[in-house]
């Protein structure tokens, strides 16, 4: 629980191709690396976790965003 000056946003990302809207959001720790991208108008969602993290551009992210317009 945040303190006093502490705050928790939500920091999602949208992206926008060929008309289709979705939102993402990804993170790294420890060497762990994480994606999420949601299609609410499709009713679709990837979510990919991975034991290993790269510097940006993630390619664990271009692969979850590639999926997802693919589908």
């Amino acid at each position: 629980m945040p303190g006093p000056r502490e705050e928790i946003g939500l920091g999602w990302h949208h992206a926008l191709r060929d008309r289709r809207r979705v939102s993402w959001h990804n993170g790294m720790t420890g060497g762990y690396s994480s994606m999420i991208t949601l299609d609410t108008e499709h009713q679709s969602a990837i979510v990919a976790l991975a034991n290993r993290g790269t510097p940006p551009p993630s390619p664990l992210d271009a692969a979850v965003m590639k999926a997802i317009f693919a589908a």
